[in-house]
């Protein structure tokens, strides 16, 4: 559920009115328009997946926003560009649950000093802090990225249309596979200036199947070889070009030890709070 402005403008979350708009016509529209993909994608069976969280505007509690990976039982992994806003939290629940889950308060959010998300997609990585802590499942995070060539997946709620549309939604999560390419591989139809932003990013593709609006902030995933997964990367950026299905992920391993110590800083500054 990607939001965006240049190689990927409409992944990132710029128009932060459009966006408003979109997540409203969402909540309509999910409960009445069949879909079987992120695009191209399959409903994912969510008990493998109840680390997933669906972030949402404070002001529109009932329309899925960004997606989210619940990485401690009270701190989120999302995208940059998916912050910055007063936001509520539906964890662990798929779609047909949302009406009735809690909306979980978000009181505290952080990003890296040097993420940029309104000229590149360095560093789209961002935590939040949940007013409460989670009984769900919690998903691993990987210390090294898969090479090249390496199948992968990433899961999200975001629009089932063609990429640059957005008039179709999910009943479900959906999953879409893809295949870790050579950064340099994906070109300016994804990075702004290639290989600028590299170091921090991996790319993928799938010649049929891609992320679209609304799943920015979710999970790349990894087999962890006992039936699970691991996390490599947050959903920031996909291409410009329909044509070209190639999308790009923060890097977690990249983003491991900013993540450790904001961890650390969110929980050693909610246990001052009354």
């Amino acid at each position: 559920m990607d939001n965006m402005i240049k190689p990927h403008r409409w992944l990132r979350l710029s128009a932060i009115g459009a966006f408003i708009v979109m997540a409203i016509v969402m909540a309509i529209v999910v409960r009445k328009t069949p879909a079987k993909a992120i695009y191209n994608g399959y409903d994912a069976p969510f008990s493998s997946y109840r680390f997933m969280v669906s972030l949402r505007l404070a002001g529109a509690p009932n329309a899925h926003f960004c997606g989210g990976t619940l990485i401690a039982p009270d701190i989120v992994l999302t995208a940059a560009h998916c912050t910055g806003k007063k936001l509520v939290a539906v964890v662990g629940r798929n779609t047909s649950d949302w009406a009735k889950a809690p909306r979980v308060a978000v009181v505290d959010q952080t990003e890296p000093t040097t993420s940029n998300t309104i000229q590149s997609n360095r560093d789209d990585i961002a935590l939040v802090r949940l007013a409460n802590p989670q009984a769900t499942p919690i998903i691993s995070m990987a210390n090294s990225e898969p090479p090249v060539n390496a199948l992968v997946e990433t899961a999200g709620w975001g629009c089932t249309s063609e990429p640059l549309a957005c008039t179709k939604f999910p009943n479900a999560l959906q999953v879409s596979h893809q295949t870790v390419l050579r950064d340099r591989d994906c070109g300016t139809s994804v990075f702004w200036k290639p290989p600028m932003f590299a170091p921090t990013s991996i790319c993928t593709t799938n010649g049929n199947s891609t992320i679209n609006r609304g799943d920015s902030g979710g999970p790349l995933l990894i087999s962890n070889g006992k039936g699970g997964f691991t996390q490599v990367g947050v959903t920031s950026l996909a291409a410009d070009n329909p044509k070209k299905l190639d999308s790009a992920f923060t890097s977690i391993p990249a983003e491991r030890t900013w993540i450790t110590g904001a961890i650390r800083r969110l929980h050693q500054q909610g246990a001052i709070l009354p």
